[in-house]
């Protein structure tokens, strides 16, 4: 809804809340750049010439991601196909193209084809904690095990770390009865950052399976 120039924050309010927010620009740019950052603008029919001239950027990649999107939506797979072709001719590796194949993929079963194009984003973006989580998730699809427990080892211990994957890493660890002071640990890191429910329950799990039934 506002921008302060002075401080460079962006002042935003969703239209089911009467208070306000802000983000520092700058941060909430980089941060949102896997994805957009995205916006929604509103306008009174009457007032649509208002945005005669305004160009986004990248508007006609985003037209042909909407394409594919919808027609998947449709079971118009043709379309999409189409669509995406289009994107890896004009654009072949941007973000969008990628995710427009990793989205073709999903829809037609293709794990190994949708990893590719997920390895290929967090090249550009390895700080994404949505495309890791993305990436395991299709690890774990196509069984690689052991890969898995590598990408979650990479990145608990890289410089991009974050408690979704100290806890994801934690729970993979835990079927192995030698590595229950890891778990432990990686479940310490993500309770100082924030106690999910998820952490008070492995560590029940844990105590319970030791034999330590009170204290679980």
């Amino acid at each position: 809804i506002g921008y302060d120039e002075f401080r460079r924050v962006l002042l935003i309010r969703d239209p089911f809340r009467r208070s306000k927010g802000e983000f520092l620009t700058d941060e909430m740019l980089e941060q949102q750049k896997p994805n957009g950052p995205r916006g929604h603008l509103i306008l009174p029919p009457g007032e649509a010439d208002r945005l005669n001239g305004v160009v986004l950027p990248e508007a006609e990649l985003w037209d042909l991601h909407h394409e594919a999107s919808v027609a998947l939506d449709a079971h118009d797979r043709p379309t999409a196909e189409h669509a995406l072709a289009r994107l890896q001719w004009g654009a072949p590796g941007h973000r969008l193209t990628l995710q427009c194949q990793a989205m073709l993929a999903h829809y037609d079963g293709r794990p190994a084809t949708a990893l590719e194009a997920v390895n290929a984003l967090l090249d550009v973006f390895p700080a994404d904690v949505n495309l890791r989580m993305r990436q395991l998730s299709l690890l774990q699809q196509l069984e690689k095990v052991p890969e898995r427990l590598e990408r979650l080892r990479e990145a608990c211990e890289g410089p991009h770390g974050h408690p979704y994957l100290w806890r994801e890493y934690a729970s993979a660890l835990s079927g192995d009865a030698r590595r229950q002071a890891d778990v432990r640990r990686w479940l310490r890191r993500s309770d100082r950052v924030e106690v999910a429910a998820f952490s008070v329950w492995m560590r029940a799990h844990l105590q319970w399976q030791q034999g330590e039934r009170e204290d679980a």
